[in-house]
């Protein structure tokens, strides 16, 4: 979640209801997921907003905390009990921050999920959101415990918050190294810092668990029940056909929504056209003639091939990180993507390089022509051969 890929030209309920139908219409009804993704927009406050394209860094769109809601919600349509939050307030300001964790910390109070999330800098108010804290220094834990316990525990070893100090921000001060080298003093604290965690843990038996090697891979009960919680939850997503389905109707609506390149992908079908039009215009039917044909006729196969293939080198990159992110969480396989991406791309392709190839073609064809003598050059004609048969040599 730490960065929020969406696609730009579709709506906020657009996408929850593609991603519904992703996740959730293998075993619920269409009233079902349509009825969650309602829930949903409402309990996160997108309502207003849920016909709104998402937008992206070339066209405008939802705002920032909106764009970090809609992932939250996202996330949350198959109703999950743990929910891991990579840096959800990064690049929003403290309001809005704000405002998206104190949703996370409704989904942990007031529904009783388990939310884990890493934060860096938090103001003083969204500090006193969390319940439980965990501070690392180089991949090793400072603190473990009640938010509201830490100042005090610093305070024992001699490091005492300010009173009119976030204490977020002095925590930071005082286990983040810049510069090992030049800051000596700062590795000697944090080493303390490891060393009196460790010895705290230990008197609090929080350290050490102990575990009996003829118990791993043992099941209990609830693990069987979580387990098929678990395969219930993988047969809820689409079958492959419905996967393809969606990624089509998809990539119909991110596609025809995408002015800019319609309107340079026609201009340059329209340019081509023009261009190859006038190069090969009025040939004739010799052998000049049908030289120039198979030029032209090699030019137009070959535009449609590298015609039909740009948009998807300028499209396909763009798509790549989406498309990564939902492959790895089995939302759909790469058969399915590939497949329903050419479902649409052929489609489409075909219908525009259609147009070109015969307004081509017409253009040549009708400007080809046999040229036909005149009666002074029938006459020209009959005078050279009655000449040459006359003076045949023997």
């Amino acid at each position: 979640m730490q960065e929020d890929l969406f696609h730009a030209t579709l709506t906020v309920r657009e996408h929850l209801i593609l991603q519904a139908r992703l996740r959730m219409s293998g075993s619920f009804s269409r009233q079902q997921y349509l009825g969650r993704v309602d829930t949903l927009l409402e309990e996160f406050g997108l309502s207003k907003s849920k016909d709104t394209l998402i937008g992206g860094w070339m066209q405008r769109g939802i705002s920032g905390g909106e764009r970090k809601r809609l992932a939250l919600a996202t996330e949350l349509l198959t109703n999950p009990s743990v929910l891991f939050a990579d840096e959800p307030t990064s690049g929003l300001d403290s309001f809005m921050a704000k405002s998206v964790v104190q949703q996370l910390r409704r989904l942990a109070v007031h529904e009783g999920r388990t939310v884990v999330a890493t934060i860096h800098q938090p103001s003083s108010e969204v500090f006193a959101l969390f319940d439980r804290l965990e501070l690392l220094a180089d991949g090793a834990t400072i603190y473990q415990g009640k938010a509201v316990d830490v100042v005090d525990y610093f305070a024992t070893f001699g490091f005492e918050c300010p009173t009119f100090m976030n204490p977020a921000d002095y925590f930071m001060e005082k286990i983040v190294i810049v510069d090992a080298d030049t800051d000596q003093a700062g590795v000697e604290r944090v080493r303390a810092l490891k060393e009196a965690w460790k010895t705290h843990a230990l008197q609090r038996n929080e350290g050490i668990e102990v575990v009996n090697p003829q118990d791993i891979g043992s099941r209990t009960s609830k693990d069987v029940a979580t387990s098929h919680e678990l395969v219930d939850f993988e047969d809820s997503r689409a079958s492959v056909w419905g996967q393809i389905r969606v990624l089509a109707t998809r990539n119909a609506l991110r596609l025809l929504r995408d002015k800019t390149a319609l309107r340079l992908q026609s201009v340059q079908t329209l340019v081509t056209t023009l261009l190859v039009g006038i190069i090969f215009f009025q040939l004739t039917l010799d052998q000049q003639g049908v030289s120039n044909f198979s030029g032209a006729f090699f030019y137009i196969v070959t535009e449609q091939v590298y015609g039909a293939s740009m948009p998807a080198i300028m499209s396909v990159p763009m798509e790549l990180p989406i498309v990564y992110r939902e492959y790895d969480i089995g939302l759909y396989s790469v058969a399915s993507w590939y497949a329903a991406k050419n479902l649409y791309a052929t489609r489409a392709d075909t219908a525009a390089q259609l147009v070109c190839g015969l307004r081509l073609l017409h253009f040549v064809r009708l400007s080809t022509y046999r040229h036909r003598p005149t009666r002074r050059e029938h006459r020209a004609d009959a005078s050279s051969v009655t000449w040459w048969s006359l003076h045949r040599p023997e």
